[in-house]
């Protein structure tokens, strides 16, 4: 129930490793996944590949092509990633995640990557702002926006 947005700040494409997604993907539950250790990545838990593979085969890979100043939504469950840049081109852009009022942000989440030995992930001072209307969820701890 959340909506990922990626805004550039370069152009990011597929030459240089921009972002691509197996459309339809967050509609199929949980994704098996595999640890791959690359020293280049950011990440070690990965969608496995031949289980990715066949997605491709079957829906296709949809690649975002972006000019600085525009923005990709995604579901945040949907299949996604990217390659690694390989262009003398600089890659950046700036990510927010957006959820409903209602939802909780858990701040001691463990990830799947991390309950099998991968990559940790902190968000205890990850903030939260309300963007729209009022937090609905009381654990929440909330940043407000002026």
């Amino acid at each position: 129930r959340a909506c990922a947005a990626w805004i550039a700040l370069d152009r990011s494409d597929e030459e240089n490793g921009g972002l691509k997604v197996l459309p339809g993907t967050h509609k199929v539950g949980e994704v098996p996944h595999v640890h791959h250790i690359d020293e280049e990545a950011a990440i070690t838990y990965v969608a496995d590949p031949e289980w990715a593979e066949g997605k491709v085969q079957e829906v296709g890979m949809e690649w975002f092509t972006l000019d600085p100043g525009e923005v990709s939504f995604h579901d945040i469950m949907v299949v996604h990633g990217s390659e690694r840049n390989r262009s003398s081109r600089r890659r950046a852009g700036v990510s927010a995640i957006y959820m409903p009022a209602e939802c909780f942000f858990d701040r001691d989440m463990v990830t799947v990557g991390e309950r099998k030995g991968g990559l940790k992930l902190d968000y205890k001072n990850r903030p939260l702002f309300v963007v729209r209307g009022d937090n609905q969820h009381p654990q929440n701890t909330l940043l407000r926006y002026p």
